[in-house]
């Protein structure tokens, strides 16, 4: 007997007000949306961060966590190396408007033996983004890609190339609709509701079975 858990809980007593990280403004009046990545930093992992600022070069992209070589990153302009974060700071002081869910080798697909866990996997990173307050980017075929595209929870991309695109047409307020359906689902994943309706579907599974035996 098995039941699906979804999204992992993530239980903190922090509250965050709505709107609470607004992007600024370019010349031009538009919004200028940042992202972050928490995790692992090394090429050995993440080889994909290290050309990441060629993908995106008009994109600042803040890096949280330990092992990355800045001399392996070349001429990387837009990465903003800040070090490991405890979560709980991270998720009052976190810099960047959309969280990274990417992993692997490549800027193309999630490659590598990292990335193609992505297909299976929930990862516990993305609650940590979700409790940050913030909307997602992720690869369209990783495991989660359905419920962020299906609950409004951010964007989802084949590749990486794709992302500033996507930032350049995204309004304001398109972004502030993201962030409030983030905010629904960041206060359940803190009061800890995957886990009780996961058990609260065993429980009834089980009452079922055990009925038909009787």
């Amino acid at each position: 007997m098995m039941t699906v858990y979804g999204l992992h809980d993530y239980l903190t007593t922090i509250n965050l007000p709505a709107n609470h990280t607004t992007p600024p403004y370019t010349p031009l009046g538009k919004p200028h949306f940042s992202l972050y990545f928490v995790g692992d930093l090394t090429s050995r992992n993440n080889r994909y961060l290290y050309t990441l600022g060629r993908q995106m070069q008009h994109t600042e992209i803040f890096l949280y966590g330990k092992g990355f070589d800045r001399s392996a990153a070349g001429d990387e302009s837009t990465l903003r190396w800040i070090g490991f974060t405890k979560d709980t700071d991270l998720i009052t002081t976190h810099h960047g408007d959309f969280g990274l869910c990417w992993y692997g080798e490549s800027c193309e697909t999630a490659a590598g033996h990292q990335g193609e866990y992505m297909a299976i996997n929930t990862p516990h990173k993305l609650s940590l983004y979700l409790r940050c307050g913030t909307p997602i980017i992720i690869w369209r075929h990783a495991a989660m890609a359905a419920v962020i595209e299906q609950e409004g929870l951010g964007i989802v991309v084949d590749t990486l190339g794709e992302v500033e695109r996507r930032l350049e047409q995204l309004t304001l307020a398109e972004y502030h609709t993201m962030q409030r359906h983030v905010q629904r689902i960041a206060q359940a994943l803190a009061e800890g509701q995957s886990c009780r309706r996961a058990v609260t579907k065993a429980y009834h599974m089980l009452s079922g079975v055990m009925d038909k035996c009787y």
